[in-house]
């Protein structure tokens, strides 16, 4: 991706072209922030999959 960026900018383009290589920025942008939260919540489910083994688990000590 960045690679067709710089290549972009590197040649001479008008308003268009500009708003192209700022519109692949902005998806390159948001591409690693989805990543992120796609890893924040992998998380989440790893806390939330460890909190219901730990409550069954104690639910069958006390004989539940």
């Amino acid at each position: 991706m960045q690679h067709r960026i710089d290549l972009l900018r590197s040649q001479q383009f008008g308003q268009l072209g500009r708003a192209h290589i700022h519109a692949m920025e902005v998806l390159a942008e948001t591409h690693q922030v989805l990543q992120m939260v796609e890893y924040a919540l992998g998380g989440v489910a790893q806390i939330i999959d460890n909190a219901y083994f730990m409550a069954t688990s104690r639910r069958l000590d006390a004989g539940m």
